[in-house]
């Protein structure tokens, strides 16, 4: 019964760091919008004004 334990452990819990969902990416006409998945994004313009970053959190 203990191996059992140890197995799904180890089938389960030590291989979920290796696996970590892509950031979103979303474009509008001059901005581009990247949000991770801990409620962090970054909008950077890509138009007329280059350059400028806004960090939304």
């Amino acid at each position: 019964m203990r191996y059992c334990v140890y197995l799904l452990f180890f089938i389960c819990v030590l291989p979920a760091p290796l696996v970590w969902a892509a950031p979103a990416q979303q474009s509008f006409s001059d901005w581009q919008v990247t949000c991770n998945n801990q409620n962090f994004c970054v909008a950077r313009n890509t138009g007329e004004h280059r350059g400028l970053v806004m960090t939304l959190s």
